[in-house]
């Protein structure tokens, strides 16, 4: 713990999910005999004991020659020579990660919604559904391109949750996504969930802690739907995220804005062109 303190007082990210710690090997008196490994662990588990390990390849698998490393404003391509001028400059180094494990789904874990708290239900049967599209999304890559990775997989699991309804793919809406986009930096503005669907329009406004946001859907839907014992068909309750899985829905837009260790998060849809 002592490290990850130390960690945290260099202040070189005050983005805590983009920090992994990797075992360069066995340190005597001034000495490190170094191990090369593939992987480091993300810092995240032992800062939040709700999560679990998170792998993070730092090598591109099948081979130690290729990529980009970076310490000190150096590019290196060997990532053994960067690891090496990082132990003697004391520094660190930066690499676009090319794949990790997903985060473990946390326990007991809730996002907060404007009709309240929202818990994962335990022993989901539609874990299979979510695995489908995070399975190689870690917090680094959620939070990665200005949430353009983490929109995409959003649009995806929600048309995918659709077909169980037999409901049409939803289309990303222009429009409506700069309507969702302006809410999402309302509510981190005012720290609060704000609701502002119209007439033609409704929403889904939500905050995630961290990376947590990558569960969003999976709750909603939990929550939202239900498993007849009997005949283990899924059955849709009355509210917004039965709305926007119901085939009159035909446009959406997404917005996420990161406030502090959260994110807020607006999905507007309708059934009309914009």
């Amino acid at each position: 713990m002592l490290m990850v303190k130390s960690i945290l007082n260099e202040k070189f990210t005050s983005r805590i999910e983009d920090i992994c710690i990797y075992n360069a090997g066995l340190r005597e008196k001034n000495m490190i005999t170094k191990v090369i490994v593939s992987k480091c662990e993300s810092i995240l588990p032992y800062i939040f004991k709700q999560y679990g390990s998170t792998k993070i390849d730092v090598i591109n698998p099948g081979s130690y020659q290729k990529g980009l490393y970076s310490c000190d404003n150096i590019n290196f391509y060997d990532f053994e020579i960067a690891l090496d001028y990082a132990l003697k400059k004391n520094s660190y180094i930066t690499f676009n990660p090319r794949s990790a494990s997903p985060i473990s789904p946390l326990r007991d874990f809730c996002i907060l919604t404007t009709h309240g708290r929202k818990c994962q239900m335990k022993n989901s049967p539609l874990s299979h559904y979510w695995k489908k599209f995070w399975s190689n999304c870690n917090n680094a890559c959620y939070f990665s391109m200005n949430f353009i990775i983490t929109k995409k997989i959003y649009l995806n699991e929600i048309n995918s949750y659709r077909t169980l309804f037999k409901s049409l793919p939803l289309y990303l809406n222009t429009k409506l996504s700069e309507h969702a986009q302006k809410c999402a930096n309302l509510m981190a503005k005012l720290k609060r969930l704000k609701c502002g669907k119209t007439r033609n329009i409704s929403d889904i406004t939500a905050y995630a802690s961290n990376a947590n946001g990558m569960y969003l859907m999976k709750i909603l839907f939990e929550n939202s739907y239900y498993v007849n014992r009997n005949t283990k068909k899924i059955l849709p309750k009355n509210n917004e995220m039965g709305r926007l899985l119901s085939s009159k829905q035909k446009f959406i837009g997404i917005g996420i804005t990161k406030k502090d260790s959260g994110v807020f998060i607006c999905l507007k849809f309708t059934s009309i062109k914009m």
